[in-house]
């Protein structure tokens, strides 16, 4: 009797590292898609964006309006921070 039940005992142990195994290996093969699915991802969003190959155009430098003010730039900062300021002349008493 006591054969048996040390037999049987063996054979739940290595059932159950079996069945932790079996678990490791799934988790692994999991993680693997999902970092070759992240991979694809990244190629994809390459590919949309055009990527820096030999084709690739640097940017344009930024348009500047040329245009002249009626008056100094240092007083428009004061128009901006006072809007009730006005160009007329304030009437003399």
């Amino acid at each position: 009797m006591l054969c048996s039940s040390g037999l049987l005992e063996e054979e739940e142990e290595e059932e159950e590292e079996e069945e932790e195994e079996e678990e490791e290996e799934e988790e692994e093969e999991e993680e693997e898609e999902e970092e070759e699915e992240e991979e694809e991802e990244e190629e994809e969003e390459e590919e949309e964006e055009g990527g820096a190959g030999p084709f690739f155009l640097p940017h344009s430098p930024p348009f500047i309006p040329s245009f002249s003010l009626p008056f100094p730039l240092s007083l428009s900062f004061l128009f901006l921070l006072y809007p009730s300021l006005t160009l007329t002349p304030s009437p003399s008493l």
